[in-house]
């Protein structure tokens, strides 16, 4: 809890009826054991607040094993009347779908016109996925001119969108270094992890991690991200 700040704790404090949402967001009913109930990547799990949580298995991460992004710190504490695992950070209930996310955010208008533009909207309201969200500033980055080409151009635009969005939901404690399959399946993503724990994608930093929503999980990158077999045809626009 104190990973929320002050500011935040004092806000749930005053508000009762959201801080009971927040606490029951961290219960579902019945038992689960580590083993063999809870080591399943993608497993939903329906909480007393109505929504799903997400259950993450990545064996290729060190055995990771997390709920919505949370890594599993100490499973299986047994209790008179359940189980407990202790998570490393506060769960917070999605807004909605990655749509949801990306419209609530604010940062990430350019990105829902161009999702619109390719025709790539209700792509991002399925799942479960992984986007590699860039903000309105990585697209200035881009260019004003290269940006309205691209908006023009929606097949082009579509491959680049795609490039973004990968299969299955990835978030932060399962990333490693390697090569990542997207949408845009001529070219694999290269996520980097270093020895400090800085990820960066394609060799730009994520800016902010873990976003999550119902469809999936959201990761916040300052450059929009160019397939190698696309990079020429993006630099001759």
């Amino acid at each position: 809890f104190n990973l929320l700040g002050n500011a935040t704790l004092t806000s749930l404090k005053a508000d009762p009826e959201k801080l009971t949402q927040i606490l029951q967001y961290h219960v579902v009913s019945g038992l689960y054991h580590v083993k063999p109930d809870l080591l399943v990547n993608e497993l939903q799990l329906d909480s007393l607040k109505g929504d799903k949580l997400r259950v993450n298995y990545y064996y290729a991460a060190n055995h990771a094993l997390t709920v919505e992004g949370a890594r599993i710190t100490y499973p299986d504490k047994m209790a008179s009347n359940g189980i407990i695992h202790r998570i490393e950070k506060v769960l917070m209930p999605p807004v909605g779908t990655i749509v949801d996310v990306l419209t609530k955010d604010g940062s990430f208008n350019t990105l829902l016109a161009a999702a619109s533009a390719a025709g790539l909207v209700e792509a991002l309201k399925d799942g479960p996925i992984t986007l590699m969200a860039p903000t309105d500033d990585a697209f200035n980055r881009l260019g004003n001119e290269t940006v309205a080409k691209l908006l023009q151009n929606p097949t082009l635009l579509g491959d680049v969108l795609k490039y973004h969005i990968l299969h299955g939901t990835l978030y932060s404690r399962g990333m490693h270094s390697g090569s990542f399959h997207t949408l845009e399946e001529n070219d694999r993503l290269r996520i980097y992890e270093s020895f400090f724990g800085t990820v960066l994608v394609d060799g730009h930093r994520v800016t902010q991690p873990d976003i999550s929503a119902t469809n999936g999980v959201v990761h916040k990158v300052n450059y929009v991200l160019i397939p190698h077999s696309l990079s020429t045809q993006i630099k001759n626009l």
